[in-house]
């Protein structure tokens, strides 16, 4: 809506409509990118308090959070798989693989909620 009229502008000027439609278009992305950043930051003082924690988490946990680590950082899993000697980096590429499709935003905000809940 045009926050001046408080209605919608004429149809019989489109380039009103336009004009509005690429305004509304730029706040939109504003907004994006400043929950963006948010996030970044967030992930980032995540991962630092990680190396912080007042008691070691268990490995189940230290898994969640290497799996989520790394599409938040990385994407989707990728390059090969480790041999079945080293069952360590086994484990922790199949838990990163098993999140293949999430999103990198999402990854981020599971890392920080993880976290967070283990203070």
């Amino acid at each position: 809506m045009n926050r001046v009229e408080g209605r919608l502008p004429n149809l019989h000027e489109p380039h009103k409509i336009i004009f509005e439609l690429i305004r509304i278009d730029h706040l939109f992305n504003a907004c994006a990118e400043e929950n963006m950043s948010d996030l970044q930051s967030q992930f980032e003082t995540a991962v630092a308090e990680s190396k912080n924690l007042a008691s070691r988490p268990d490995n189940d946990t230290l898994l969640k959070i290497d799996s989520l680590y790394k599409p938040g950082t990385s994407g989707d899993a990728s390059g090969k798989r480790p041999g079945m000697f080293d069952m360590v980096g086994r484990a922790k590429f199949d838990a990163w693989a098993k999140l293949s499709g999430t999103g990198q935003d999402d990854a981020m905000q599971q890392y920080v909620d993880l976290i967070n809940s283990l203070k």
